[in-house]
């Protein structure tokens, strides 16, 4: 999707409107975020609120730490092994 240059809201809701073109080419999605569902068992969710509690955080921003670490570890992993 090829990034186009600025629009006014004006435009973007005419454009909207018509449902001719694709407008999403005007947003940054790359960085958009989705909700999920997650159950657990209560003992884990309590060490989870165990932990933010020591750190200052949230529940959600320390799940998302520390799946965001883990993600970027297997990334590694993978270049590393791609690369001999």
């Amino acid at each position: 999707m090829k990034k186009r240059g600025k629009i006014t809201a004006k435009a973007l809701d005419k454009k909207f409107d018509e449902g001719k073109e694709d407008i999403l080419e005007h947003f940054d999605v790359k960085n958009a975020a989705k909700r999920i569902v997650l159950d657990m068992p209560l003992w884990m969710i309590q060490e989870l609120d165990k932990e933010a509690a020591r750190l200052g955080n949230s529940r959600q921003a320390l799940i998302r730490s520390w799946l965001a670490r883990l993600i970027d570890e297997k990334q590694r992993d993978e270049k590393k092994q791609a690369h001999g």
